[in-house]
Formats: C-alpha cells, structure tokens, sequence
C-alpha cells in the first residue's frame, strides 16, 4: 500500500538522501501524529493535515492516523522513495518541500526597533495570560523575581504545584542565561540539568519553557547574552545535557530549538514579535496555544521570558 506525503521538512529529505538504508521502529502513535525512531537515535514524527510541519517532520492527507492500525514496535525503513511502517510505502516524491529560513544570525532587514518591539511584546504577554493555560508554567511570569513582571498580570493569576516547585530553579536558569562568562555556562548547564524533565506530558513543561527561551533568545535583535554562534553552543551543550534525562520526544525538540530550529506556528510567532511590523498577532498566538494541552503556553512562556530579558538588557 502507497501513501503520498503532501509536505515535508527539508531535513527529513536530507536525512533519506544522507542515510538512504535505515532502519528503526514506530515510537508513539496519537490520532494526528506517529512518531518514527530510527536506530541512529533520529526521531522523525508524521502529522495528519490538520497539523502543521516542525522539524524532521511530514504531513500526509489522513484525518486519523490511528485508523491505520500502527502501533509502538511496528518496523520502520527508509528507502529512496520515503518511509516503509510495517507494509506501507510514504511516497516522497510528490511532497511540497518546507525550507525555513528562521533569521538566526542575519535577521531580515525589517527588525523593529526596540519601542516597536517592546510594545508588542507587552501585547504578546496580555494575551498570553489571558489567553494561556495556567495549569503550566505561565504563572510564573508573574511570580519571578528576575524578570520584569507583565503589567497585565491578572488579580486571580495565582500559581500552581509545578509553579510553586521549580519557580526558583526557573529564576537560575533564566539569571544564568544572561551571563555571557565562562561560570554563567556553568551556572546555567548547573540550573538546567535541575530543570529537565519536570512536569507531565511527552515534552514537560519545563522543557517546552527552556526551548522557547532558546529559541527566542537566538532570534531577538536586541540584547543578546553573547554573539549567535557562541549562543547557539551553549544551547547545544544545554540539549546534550536532556540525554536520558527527559523523553525521547522532548530530547528531540530540545535539540532543534537549541539551534533555533521550531514549528511552523512558533516561527511565524516569533517572526511577529522580532521582525514583521504587519500580521495578526492574536491569531498567531492561539494557533501556537493549539500545541498539546499546555505545550504551547509552555513554548511560549519561555519565549516571553526570554525576550523580556533581552529588551531590558
């Protein structure tokens, strides 16, 4: 049986050409999402088209994935033509290809200026902890005590178990990341191997937090802690600290932030807060709220600290 992939990330294409023979097994299965992982420890992960494409990620025209009857262990190849799960062929060879470009490190020339920027960020936290999920981490922007807190922090915006837990492990993490020194990267690899992990779900709300600060601190125009490349380095060696510490599907989504490789949905949001002066930020930002039961309020918890941090560098 043959089905044909509608789109794919062009990583997932450089990987089958790379690697042409691998083998692996079908990770986790969810009615919109199956997760592959191949013996090189790659993880690759196929979204019905009601989702939108990530890293190392494709998407076929099928509303229920679980239809399909695939199921944690079914064999997984690769061959030129695409991805074999038990006997069913992805055909590649037809897909529209997803090349991001991401602004890391050269961002376009239609940065805002930091008031513009800091005017919309201000907008970006009022929806968020109006709009967000508070049974995460979003409390904690109002309870931190080396951020800036929102001016619209709700009355009733009050913390929650996780909060209340790992609030003053976040203020390490974040405090560290701003040290551009050689004992900042100890402190803050030191916070974050306190913080990996915390929290339910396949990616923990402290890991969705630490990738949206990663990635949002790579992308700012302003503030930075060091140059990009040095930066991206220590994102790296912060993902290579998740190892065996966290799920296998946080592992993988901790390693593309850290380069500032996200979703779709948190690309453009990020665009929106950095760069592109025209575009419907609320809409934006639900769709972002959209990802997992409070991931992308996690996400973007993450991304709001981190800029924070930056515009008032």
């Amino acid at each position: 049986m043959t089905m044909k992939v509608l789109r794919v990330s062009e990583d997932c294409l450089t990987f089958i050409a790379q690697s042409p023979v691998q083998t692996g097994e079908v990770h986790s299965t969810f009615e919109r999402a199956v997760n592959l992982l191949f013996s090189s420890g790659v993880l690759m992960t196929m979204v019905s088209d009601q989702l939108d494409l990530a890293p190392m990620t494709f998407q076929v025209s099928k509303g229920s994935l679980k239809s399909k009857g695939w199921h944690p262990g079914m064999p997984v190849s690769s061959s030129s033509e695409g991805i074999i799960i038990g006997e069913t062929l992805l055909e590649f060879a037809q897909a529209q290809t997803w090349t991001p470009t991401w602004n890391i490190g050269s961002p376009p020339s239609e940065v805002l200026t930091r008031a513009e920027m800091l005017k919309r960020l201000e907008a970006f936290t009022k929806l968020l902890l109006t709009r967000g999920r508070p049974e995460g981490l979003l409390p904690y922007l109002c309870e931190t005590r080396v951020l800036p807190h929102p001016g619209s922090c709700p009355s009733d915006m009050t913390g929650n178990r996780y909060v209340d837990f790992i609030k003053g492990r976040l203020d390490q993490f974040s405090e560290a990341y701003r040290d551009g020194t050689d004992a900042g990267e100890s402190r803050v690899i030191a916070a974050f191997t306190r913080l990996v992990g915390f929290g339910p779900g396949l990616t923990p709300s402290s890991d969705d937090y630490v990738a949206g600060f990663m990635a949002a601190s790579i992308r700012t125009p302003y503030g930075q802690a060091m140059n990009c490349e040095k930066l991206l380095k220590r994102n790296q060696k912060l993902a290579s600290r998740a190892k065996g510490k966290t799920t296998v599907i946080s592992e993988a989504m901790l390693a593309h932030a850290a380069l500032g490789h996200v979703a779709q949905k948190y690309d453009r949001l990020l665009d929106l807060l950095c760069f592109e002066a025209e575009g419907d930020l609320e809409a934006a930002m639900l769709k972002a709220l959209e990802h997992g039961d409070t991931s992308g309020t996690d996400f973007m918890t993450g991304a709001a600290a981190a800029l924070m941090l930056s515009l008032n560098a």
